[in-house]
């Protein structure tokens, strides 16, 4: 059948309900956090899993990490992982958003490096998520 259910193919996510170690740790390489950063970017695109992330401690690390990584390289990959997981989440914490997501967002878009805005001036754009804000 060439319209597989992608469900049913994708396993839902576990998601740790602290901050996991390695990319929190100040003594963990750009590349190994890159890594890390990467692997969230590919489940991104699942509604479901998105969501996970986003209303997980991994949303709060991603934005410390968007606004104290010295790489711009690193803070283009926070910058476009945390732009995809929005674009693809379907419910979103209150808190989260208001205190954590919103003010790395617009901290982020007065960075210097052009790249690493571009993705966020997409997903602020209106109308770019489904998401609603939980009250």
């Amino acid at each position: 059948m060439p319209f597989a259910n992608r469900s049913a193919a994708c396993p839902p996510c576990a998601v740790p309900t602290r901050s996991p170690a390695p990319i929190a740790s100040h003594s963990t390489t750009s590349a190994e956090k890159s890594n890390v950063v990467l692997y969230c970017e590919s489940l991104a695109s699942e509604p479901r899993a998105a969501t996970l992330l986003l209303n997980s401690p991994l949303a709060t690390l991603f934005a410390r990490l968007l606004h104290t990584s010295p790489s711009a390289a690193l803070r283009l990959r926070i910058a476009s992982v945390l732009a995809a997981l929005l674009r693809h989440a379907t419910l979103l914490d209150r808190g989260i958003v208001l205190e954590t997501l919103l003010p790395a967002l617009l901290a982020a878009q007065t960075d210097r490096a052009v790249p690493v805005r571009s993705p966020l001036r997409a997903a602020s754009r209106p109308g770019s998520s489904p998401a609603r804000v939980c009250i």
